[in-house]
């Protein structure tokens, strides 16, 4: 239980970073968006406009790192000294 937990707050944000930077490069790649921290370049995929969707994911792909970073980065080292502890526990016994 206690495995999962660390997991999810481990591997969930790094994820969730990796999917939208694809989305973001798919985005400004492959339809000809632009991201820029100070608007959105107007893009379009049958008829429907993309570029505040495409704002909105640069935004989280340039800002995830510093907001999310420390939970995973607590998180993984919670999970290790938990892991160490089991192990040091089952050894004992």
């Amino acid at each position: 239980m206690i495995n999962r937990l660390f997991a999810i707050l481990t591997l969930g944000p790094l994820a969730l970073w990796i999917f939208s930077l694809l989305a973001l490069l798919g985005l400004n790649h492959g339809l000809g968006c632009g991201f820029d921290a100070a608007y959105s370049t107007p893009c379009s995929l049958a008829g429907i406009d993309l570029a505040g969707t495409n704002y909105g994911t640069g935004v989280f792909v340039v800002w995830a790192p510093f907001l999310l970073g420390p939970i995973v980065l607590v998180a993984g080292v919670l999970w290790g000294l938990v892991a160490l502890i089991r192990k040091l526990r089952k050894r004992k016994s």
